[in-house]
């Protein structure tokens, strides 16, 4: 299925039957694929440093970006103060949990690229890679693209082999013993 952008003044980009994609989905599917990715999340020993508190509604926040990006619907605009995304964002760089030394440091392509990872790898596990025909995981793949470059340019060029990531067994067996992503830590 082709899928078709058009951008806004906000540059917020509409994709075609992406609400319906949703309307399929629901909520709750929605808010069980962030939960675990934020359990992943939680677990690497590289990405955990960027959160200060685990158990503040990280999951849900999520579930509801991607909600209002999918839908148009201000779910997550109405329920959060204005910059919400920006301001959370700034705490992980500061995040007293990070080394000295990166304290203050935006997100880098090691960052965005195990982020990336996880996230596939939670659409797989919540069987959402087939979901509706494969439609939810091609709307995932265009709003990473679209979004992971705000944090690190290249990262986008890494979309395609973090998808792959996931379905590598052995790969993932690996970072389930041990989570943390040492082929991908400060390589450039």
């Amino acid at each position: 299925m082709q899928l078709f952008v058009k951008w806004s003044k906000k540059e917020e980009f509409k994709i075609k039957k992406s609400a319906s994609i949703f309307q399929n989905l629901g909520e709750a599917r929605l808010l069980s694929l962030t939960k675990r990715f934020y359990d992943k999340f939680f677990k690497d020993e590289h990405l955990k440093k960027f959160v200060k508190d685990p158990t503040e509604p990280h999951g849900e926040r999520l579930a509801l970006y991607i909600q209002e990006k999918m839908t148009d619907n201000l779910v997550y605009t109405s329920s959060r103060p204005l910059n919400s995304r920006s301001i959370h964002h700034a705490k992980a760089w500061f995040c007293p949990k990070r080394e000295f030394e990166k304290q203050g440091r935006r997100f880098k392509l090691d960052d965005c690229r195990i982020w990336m990872r996880l996230m596939f790898l939670s659409i797989k596990e919540e069987g959402l890679h087939t979901f509706h025909h494969g439609e939810f995981l091609d709307y995932m793949i265009y709003f990473i693209k679209r979004f992971i470059v705000v944090y690190e340019r290249s990262a986008y060029n890494f979309v395609k082999e973090s998808l792959e990531w996931s379905f590598q067994i052995e790969s993932v067996l690996t970072y389930e013993k041990f989570p943390l992503m040492l082929d991908v830590i400060e390589v450039k």
